[in-house]
């Protein structure tokens, strides 16, 4: 079976070589955690987004702006729903970003 590098080698190994390609990850974290996590989130969206797979990236805590920013690729197959900026009072124009 072939699977989705997490884009973090250790990770990937103690996954048996990553994530099967019809699998669905949630990864939550504290506020005390919430930079490593998103550091692997991005990763993995990032590299597998560039690599044609589909990605949903639900955000709690930036604008879709700043996870675009961050992410820095170019897909149409990555969608991003802003729910921060409803929660933060911040105007937007569509919860989703394509």
């Amino acid at each position: 079976m072939n699977y989705n590098s997490i884009g973090v080698p250790i990770l990937d190994e103690l996954l048996g070589g990553g994530i099967s390609p019809s699998s669905t990850i949630l990864i939550e974290a504290g506020t005390s955690t919430i930079d490593d996590s998103r550091q692997i989130v991005n990763t993995f969206v990032k590299l597998n987004a560039e690599n044609g797979q589909p990605c949903v990236y639900i955000t709690t805590d930036a604008t879709d702006q700043e996870i675009q920013k961050e992410l820095n690729v170019k897909s149409n197959k990555l969608y991003i729903f802003d729910l921060f900026s409803a929660i933060a009072g911040v105007e937007k124009t569509s919860p989703l970003v394509k």
